[in-house]
């Protein structure tokens, strides 16, 4: 009997929906460094963790960026 292959899934966008700067980037099909500039020019929302200083991404937010371009 075979097993059931099943493909990997990144189980933090599945869990919830912030994103990484990389988890964003690869959303969006750019590069992190375009990202970036974009998030220093402010065209693109992000927000900042209070807890841990870091930058994460919503998804709701990233698909209306998409949306407007």
């Amino acid at each position: 009997m075979s097993k059931k292959i099943t493909p990997r899934t990144n189980l933090t966008t599945a869990i919830t929906p912030w994103l990484t700067l990389k988890e964003a980037a690869a959303y969006l099909k750019l590069n992190p460094r375009t990202l970036n500039n974009y998030v220093s020019r402010g065209l693109i929302p992000i927000s900042v963790s209070k807890t841990t200083n870091t930058k994460r991404f919503h998804k709701t937010d990233l698909d209306q960026w998409l949306g407007k371009k």
